[in-house]
């Protein structure tokens, strides 16, 4: 329904902000319906097995922001030995969460359960060293980490210079 109405306000490009299953599946439709716009999607969408397989050639041209995969070779590393397969990149939020749940549990260390000590505590985060990389905060609360700009190109995520 959604893609029905989008098709007939002529966008210039669509974004797509889904995760994997229903990503592809809005691709598809995307394609099935005739919309030939460029497709803007997020980094939850960013996966050559799951998303670009799946898709073949209605991946190719897909835009795709991201965050540079600055994930420790150590926990890529443990990665592989408790799930049995490569690690499959920053997009799988495995790292990330497992960043999350530590500095959530070193705010409630330092500052008790009170939900704005802990937002309070989160805004002066800098430089702490994640296993996604070192997290740093900026002042309104949003992740100081470059972000990189994709375009699929023969079935892979390629850097756009």
């Amino acid at each position: 329904t959604q893609l029905t109405k989008i098709k007939f306000t002529d966008p210039g490009a669509i974004y797509l902000i889904s995760y994997i299953p229903d990503g592809v599946a809005a691709v598809e439709q995307i394609y099935e319906l005739g919309l030939n716009k460029t497709i803007l999607a997020t980094s939850a969408i960013n996966s050559i097995e799951d998303a670009f397989k799946p898709l073949g050639q209605i991946a190719e041209g897909l835009i795709i922001s991201d965050l540079s995969d600055t994930t420790t070779q150590e926990f890529r590393d443990r990665y592989t030995s408790i799930y049995g397969k490569e690690w499959p990149g920053q997009s799988s939020c495995a790292s990330v969460a497992y960043d999350d749940i530590v500095l959530i549990a070193e705010s409630i260390k330092s500052v008790s359960m009170d939900t704005e000590k802990i937002k309070n505590f989160l805004y002066y985060v800098r430089n702490f060293s994640g296993v996604s990389g070192p997290i740093t905060f900026d002042k309104n609360g949003d992740l100081d980490r470059e972000h990189i700009i994709f375009i699929v190109e023969n079935g892979r995520p390629k850097p756009v210079e």
